[in-house]
């Protein structure tokens, strides 16, 4: 009797740690940095990343370095991305990225925009705004006099595009689907881009 209670105390202490030291993958989808050669500046956040480059910068032979959760890896048309090796080309406006996770299952679109340094203090690019947000048949951009005003969706296509004669300009937004879109303003050299999610 001894002998088998030694026996299954030691096959307990022994499943126990197996289990104890089962690690789960990470379902983290995110990118921790991202860059490109000779940035001005970039920001990072809510599935959305925006680089300001030199003038002059060639947008279509880019090469990004980033770095990503751990075990996460990230695509472009299921094209697998290589920090500092794959040449990105953002000269057809922003470029969508899909992350997978270390499980292999959840995933997350990140779009990425480029832009060219305008030579204007940055902060007088801030000023235009869009409300309301979430919207549904319409969106309204503030500051929006003479802009150009061009929707995408996260693929990077154009969905819409504009010209404003107002300063506070109405943009139908009744053809598009319930999803996630970027909304960029561009005034003359100054351009901005703005997070917009339709609901339906």
């Amino acid at each position: 009797m001894r002998i088998f209670t030694i026996a299954a105390i030691l096959f307990m202490a022994i499943t126990g740690f197996a289990q104890n030291t089962t690690t789960t993958e990470s379902n983290l989808t995110s990118f921790l940095t991202y860059e490109v050669p000779n940035q001005v500046s970039s920001t990072i956040g809510n599935g959305v990343i925006g680089v300001i480059v030199p003038q002059g910068t060639n947008l279509a032979t880019l090469v990004p370095s980033f770095t990503l959760d751990a075990g996460a890896t990230a695509t472009i048309n299921d094209i697998a991305q290589v920090s500092g090796t794959t040449v990105v080309d953002f000269s057809n406006g922003p470029v969508t990225y899909k992350v997978t996770a270390e499980d292999g299952v959840t995933t997350q679109d990140w779009v990425v925009t480029v832009s060219i340094e305008s030579g204007i203090d940055a902060d007088a690019q801030l000023q235009a705004t869009i409300y309301p947000n979430p919207a549904n048949e319409y969106v309204i951009v503030e500051n929006a006099e003479n802009a150009t005003i061009t929707i995408y969706n996260v693929l990077g296509t154009v969905v819409s595009q504009s010209i404003s004669n107002q300063t506070n300009y109405q943009v139908s937004l009744s053809k598009l689907a319930k999803g996630t879109y970027l909304v960029n303003i561009q005034k003359g050299p100054q351009q901005i881009t703005k997070k917009l999610s339709v609901v339906k």
